[in-house]
């Protein structure tokens, strides 16, 4: 007789799976309960924060089946759980997710949520989300800023099928998508809001991460001049792009040693996200003028 599942018993036992396995967590959980936890209702399409009210209801053996043959990607092929359910929440949203995007998990998020908090004090009119991915800081933005003009723009035609298929899924009507490589082809439009989370991982260090990684797109993970190439291009271009009020907000991830020795003299504002790690900041287009002189253009 087959064992009757509830949506808690097989988060458990895939919790206890993942817990003996060699799987690293990054992409959106940090052990091994919250691994089990994002695969799990994920997969059957329940919101993270409707787990209490579902977590006693009873899984089929046809869904327990296909459950478990995703269970052995996981553990053996090393593929991110959200690449075997093609579906992720973040803020009461849902996003369609491929390998054609790198797994959302951007802390500007947090800081969308927050409403730029002690970053702004006005509505923004346009926003810009350069590297957009998944489109999910523009769709966040766009809920949140209903009346804002959201742009939207990745070099990848094939990220940018995902951020369309994004839009639609969270019925945004305020965003418009556009092919650029970085600046190279963004409308005359000066915005308020730059947010960019750009590939910033050292290229050297492609074979040396966990084996999770490779199933995320290159052109979206990776960059040259140990890591610095895109964060680079960003800081001397985006004065050009921004309003007189306007704010760049650019994540890092772990290159602020990197950043502040190749440039002693700006004084970045760092940004306090739930994280003793100063992985994302700010700088206004009047400190990005004060700065500009020290922008090194050739790494």
């Amino acid at each position: 007789m087959n064992k009757i599942y509830t949506v808690k018993n097989i988060i458990i036992l895939i919790s206890n799976k993942f817990k003996k396995s060699n799987i690293f967590y990054g992409h959106g959980s940090l052990n091994c309960f919250d691994e089990a936890k994002n695969f799990i209702l994920s997969y059957i399409g329940i919101n993270n924060n409707l787990y209490f009210k579902y977590k006693n209801t009873k899984i089929s053996n046809i869904l327990k089946s296909k459950i478990f043959k995703l269970l052995y990607k996981r553990i053996y092929n090393r593929i991110p759980v959200f690449y075997l359910t093609n579906r992720l929440y973040l803020y009461n949203l849902e996003f369609f997710i491929n390998k054609n995007v790198v797994i959302p998990r951007s802390h500007i998020l947090e800081i969308i949520s927050n409403k730029f908090t002690n970053i702004i004090n006005y509505y923004p009119n346009n926003i810009l989300d350069l590297c957009t991915g998944s489109g999910c800081l523009a769709i966040l933005a766009a809920k949140i800023f209903f009346k804002s003009n959201i742009y939207a723009s990745d070099i990848c035609n094939l990220a940018l099928n995902v951020a369309k298929k994004n839009i639609i899924i969270n019925n945004i009507n305020n965003i418009v998508l556009f092919r650029s490589d970085i600046y190279k082809s963004i409308p005359n439009i000066n915005f308020d809001i730059i947010l960019t989370n750009p590939p910033y991982v050292n290229i050297k260090d492609k074979y040396f991460l966990p084996k999770e990684y490779i199933h995320e797109p290159s052109i979206g993970l990776f960059a040259k001049n140990n890591g610095l190439e895109f964060i680079n291009e960003i800081l001397i271009n985006s004065i050009n792009f921004l309003t007189n009020r306007g704010v760049l907000i650019c994540e890092i991830g772990d290159n602020y040693n990197k950043l502040i020795n190749l440039y002693p003299n700006i004084k970045f504002n760092w940004i306090n996200i739930n994280s003793k790690n100063k992985n994302v900041f700010f700088l206004k287009r009047t400190e990005l003028k004060k700065y500009k002189k020290y922008f090194v253009k050739k790494l």
